[in-house]
């Protein structure tokens, strides 16, 4: 159990253990101090005495200290929690045999035993810290929903004489590995490609798309995309804290009657990344901020202690016990549907992805938080409330038309309750939770492109036919001109006839007088 002795003297008077970061370790493990003063304790048996200046003497028996590690618990290693506790004046029993110090212990998991850790032996009135270390698996318990930590300084009591040490500050260290999870990311997401206008007779149509690898784990994650069937297939990986390049090139053979209208917008899905790019909802990538007691949004987006470490498809944004205004506590878990994220304060979201809108009109949104959030579709801002705040709605509006729209949603919680339920009411719906029907996750890349207009003349001797092939995802407007023949016969007239795809053409054709024609190939 005793891993490591560390003992020094602090020559001058600082609260060693206040809340503070420190440096990455050669271990990669994030180390966070956080500390009681002596007069912290929740139990007491024995002589007692407050000093002061956050001062406790101990003459006999026996105090507990509480640590509440539930924020940090997932990340929390196997072993090596070292507890630390800054004392002075200590003082031998010397009424039994042996003559002992009073004692650091630490209570066993689900137990009401508690194991000895070191002696308090400053017997000097300049204080110092005695050090040792405990596993996190035999040690911290779950209690009413709370992960907890009890460390005991234990007086043994004698006939004439007690054990005897003043307590400055009990601390603990945790040392936090967030080296345990990573995904891929596209960079920029939810991303829009638009290839503008193109030409259907090019075989050289492409435009990169970037793709990153994000969090502290060490798994190299692969990606493709095989669908539509006009994007040619492509497939990759990237290496932990690296980027890649997605090539999307449309292929135009492969587009045709069946299938042009989906250049006007459709969701091409990255596929093999570790999360499935053909579920409905929004992707939702989490980052806890070690002990920042945020309370604000671009503040937590931008803090340079995030750390990655957890993300998942939302089919709906409902993080609430039932109703948009039953927030969750801080010890209970963070729940949307049947995902439940591992946080409970100090973390901000981020849910990115796509929209489908079927009528064209007003769209109101509405956002139940408790703390701050910001939405944004399309890129622009729709409603925000940056600060932290009880549970309470903020809503806003945008004119949307049919189609694919992207959304952003960015939330932040600091301390106390959380919640966040995503809402909207179509034009003449009434409101409702936006459902996983018309959400598209963040692993897609909605493509946008313009077939260019095609401008065809036709001109024939006399007593010649010709056919134009053409592809286009519109109605297209037609003009042949007629010249006299070798006979200086007068045209008179045109005969149209529109073959799709691979039809062989007939022997019906329109007759017309003028040589003009607008035919529609959608």
């Amino acid at each position: 159990m005793l891993s490591h002795k560390v003992k020094f003297k602090i020559l001058f008077s600082i609260l060693i253990f206040t809340l503070c970061f420190v440096s990455i370790s050669a271990e990669a493990y994030y180390y966070l101090d956080i500390s009681k003063n002596g007069t912290a304790y929740t139990e007491e048996d024995g002589r007692i005495k407050d000093e002061g200046s956050g001062k406790l003497h101990l003459n006999g028996g026996w105090v507990n200290y509480v640590f509440d590690v539930s924020e940090w618990y997932p990340w929390i290693t196997t072993s090596d929690i070292r507890v630390g506790v800054y004392h002075s004046d200590a003082d031998k029993n010397e009424a039994v045999k042996g003559h002992v110090w009073a004692t650091m212990q630490v209570k066993k998991k689900n137990q009401d035993t508690y194991d000895d850790l070191d002696d308090l032996t400053d017997d000097d009135d300049t204080p110092s810290t005695e050090y040792d270390y405990f596993s996190k698996g035999s040690y911290v318990e779950s209690k009413d929903g709370a992960y907890i930590v009890t460390i005991r300084i234990y007086a043994k009591d004698g006939i004439t004489d007690h054990a005897e040490a003043t307590i400055h500050d009990v601390g603990l260290r945790l040392p936090l590995d967030y080296a345990q999870y990573n995904m891929m990311q596209i960079v920029g997401s939810p991303k829009i490609v638009d290839f503008g206008t193109i030409d259907l007779g090019s075989t050289n149509i492409t435009q990169n798309v970037t793709i990153g690898n994000i969090g502290n784990g060490s798994d190299t994650k692969s990606w493709n995309v095989n669908s539509p069937s006009w994007i040619n297939s492509k497939n990759g990986s990237v290496d932990p804290y690296k980027t890649g390049t997605i090539q999307l090139k449309i292929n135009p053979n492969n587009l045709g009657s069946g299938n042009i209208k989906d250049l006007g917008g459709k969701l091409v899905p990255v596929s093999s990344t570790g999360l499935d790019a053909s579920k409905n909802g929004l992707k939702g990538d989490f980052y806890h901020v070690p002990d920042a007691n945020l309370n604000n949004l671009d503040t937590a987006l931008s803090h340079s202690n995030k750390k990655f470490v957890f993300s998942d498809i939302f089919s709906n944004i409902q993080f609430n016990k039932g109703t948009p205004t039953d927030a969750y506590t801080e010890n209970e878990a963070f729940k949307s549907g049947t995902v439940t994220t591992t946080l409970r304060r100090d973390f901000v979201a981020v849910f990115t992805g796509f929209i489908k809108v079927n009528n064209s009109g007003s769209h109101r949104f509405f956002v139940t938080s408790d703390d701050g959030f910001r939405l944004k579709v399309d890129g622009i801002e729709v409603a925000k409330y940056l600060y932290g705040r009880g549970t309470a709605t903020t809503e806003g509006t945008k004119d949307l038309s049919p189609g694919y729209h992207s959304i952003e949603l960015t939330y932040f919680q600091g301390s106390g309750g959380k919640s966040l339920t995503l809402e909207w009411q179509q034009p003449s719906g009434s409101r409702e939770i936006v459902s996983s029907g018309v959400l598209s996750n963040g692993l897609n890349i909605l493509v946008k492109a313009t077939p260019k207009k095609p401008s065809v003349t036709i001109t024939n001797e006399k007593g010649s036919n010709n056919r134009v092939n053409v592809a286009v995802g519109r109605s297209a407007k037609f003009t042949a001109e007629g010249t006299n023949g070798s006979t200086g016969v007068d045209i008179t007239g045109f005969l149209w006839q529109k073959v799709v795809d691979n039809q062989e053409a007939g022997d019906t054709y329109e007759k017309t007088t003028q040589g003009e024609k607008k035919l529609h190939f959608q």
